[in-house]
């Protein structure tokens, strides 16, 4: 295990009731001015009028950044900025999912500063304070309620990228799995989609035998294909709703990397694609390229899909290729349960992989990646398979 600090400082209110007391809990933190940031899920199921109404009752004054869309652009954290910076607004309140509270985090971190907060994003300044951030989740996808990561595109420049800093941790979070009752299926699936992936890529990087983190990964990815299994056959089972949201915020705070390095490599080729399509839905995308990676790289993480075969899939009685082998099919046939893209023509995307590939590498001649480092020729097959 390696030397690592840990921290989580989000406190989490988890269940139906406690969204009633949200006027009281900031007014207990001396708040005064929210910024609420959502896109348009929540402003559609009433969401954002109520909680209006909750924090006008203890006389705090709000202001309003709605639209965010997917793949949150920098303009739109330019224009919080702004809101902020013009009203001496104390506290961001994001409602929604991944996107709006990284804009939210980008705002916070961006507000305090006289440069361009983008810097942050291209790893040219790092964040030394932020405003304070509260989530209403309302999708279990991102984990960015409880995670120090914030990724923001630039889409005049065709750049999707993120910066990580424990200052953007959110400081309280609401959890109504209620709320995921509201979504479409789609969504539901892409966020089911976004959570194996977070702690599928942790898991799979190098680690020591017995590593605790690979147990926590495991164990989430376990819980995680069982909850699903039962919300597919019944879309309101609360238990189940309630293990997703659960699992989606527990994905990405550190635990399943806990004491170990790890690299996403399955986001980090993503992200290069979603810098010139600004619309692809990240899940989507992962679902996509986690095959053709799959494909070309399971070799080198045999013996970890094997213990996850074993485990999560309750495969046995095979021998070590087969086993690992129908470990990659059952990682298949549950994205493919959740109806997600299998190819990026299936959604009218294409690209250059030879281009995509110098991306990543930025003039490096491998990418220093888990097992076996990835080349140039690697990562074009992967990219070329996933058209």
């Amino acid at each position: 295990m390696n030397d690592f600090t840990f921290v989580s400082p989000t406190k989490i209110y988890f269940g139906e009731k406690y969204i009633f007391d949200i006027g009281r809990i900031l007014k207990e933190k001396d708040v005064k001015k929210v910024l609420i940031v959502y896109g348009n899920h929540p402003k559609k199921i009433g969401l954002i009028d109520k909680i209006i109404e909750l924090l006008n009752l203890e006389n705090i004054k709000t202001y309003e950044l709605s639209e965010i869309r997917v793949n949150p652009k920098k303009e739109k954290v330019y224009e919080g900025i702004s809101l902020v910076k013009k009203y001496k607004i104390d506290f961001i309140l994001a409602i929604g999912g991944g996107s709006v509270i990284d804009t939210s985090k980008a705002i916070a971190a961006g507000s305090l500063v006289d440069f361009d907060f983008f810097n942050f994003n291209l790893h040219k300044d790092v964040v030394k304070k932020a405003l304070p951030i509260g989530v209403i989740l309302t999708i279990a996808a991102s984990g960015s309620e409880l995670s120090d990561s914030c990724v923001i595109s630039d889409d005049l420049n065709n750049i999707k990228n993120g910066f990580n800093s424990d200052l953007v941790r959110p400081t309280l979070a609401f959890l109504n799995p209620n709320f995921l009752k509201t979504l479409p299926k789609i969504e539901m699936a892409r966020g089911l989609t976004d959570i194996f992936m977070h702690t599928f890529e942790r898991y799979i990087y190098k680690s020591i035998n017995n590593e605790i983190a690979d147990g926590f990964a495991i164990s989430l990815l376990t819980n995680l294909i069982n909850s699903t299994k039962k919300y597919l056959k019944d879309n309101n089972d609360y238990e189940a709703l309630s293990n997703i949201m659960l699992l989606g915020s527990f994905s990405h705070n550190g635990l399943t990397s806990i004491g170990k390095p790890f690299i996403m490599i399955v986001h980090k080729l993503e992200h290069n694609v979603g810098g010139f399509y600004p619309l692809l839905v990240h899940a989507d995308g992962l679902s996509i390229l986690v095959r053709s990676f799959l494909n070309n790289y399971k070799l080198f993480i045999k013996d970890k899909l094997i213990k996850l075969g074993k485990e999560a899939f309750n495969l046995a009685n095979l021998d070590e290729f087969n086993l690992m082998n129908f470990t990659v099919q059952e990682i298949i046939n549950f994205l493919d349960s959740l109806k997600m893209p299998k190819k990026f023509s299936d959604l009218d995307i294409s690209f250059d992989p030879v281009k995509m590939s110098d991306i990543l590498l930025k003039g490096s001649e491998v990418y220093k990646y888990s097992l076996h480092d990835l080349n140039k020729e690697d990562l074009i097959k992967i990219y070329k398979e996933s058209l």
